[in-house]
């Protein structure tokens, strides 16, 4: 796996077959959105998508937005992981 930016992942897939790629990203920090266009086939990883629990904390700007849609504010991040490319994967632990 790596942690690069998306030219250097192109580079990398010059020397050998790159699977997985892993980043910091999510609703706050999407930093890694050109290493996430590039990735097209590869599965995608992102790193603290719930920056630690910050973003689906009680009171946290998603828990006004989840309340319409009967869903706490950590599944309605990660449902917006989920869609927004289909090479995204997410871990159980978040990190």
């Amino acid at each position: 796996m790596l942690e690069r930016l998306g030219r250097e992942l192109k580079e990398a897939r010059t020397y050998a077959d790159i699977v997985s790629v892993r980043n910091l990203y999510d609703l706050s920090d999407r930093s890694a959105e050109d290493v996430l266009d590039d990735a097209e086939s590869i599965a995608f990883i992102p790193w603290f998508p719930l920056a630690t629990g910050e973003r689906a904390r009680p009171g946290s700007p998603l828990d006004a937005v989840s309340r319409p849609h009967r869903a706490t504010p950590a599944q309605l991040a990660l449902v917006w992981l989920a869609r927004r490319s289909p090479v995204m994967l997410s871990q159980q632990n978040g990190g």
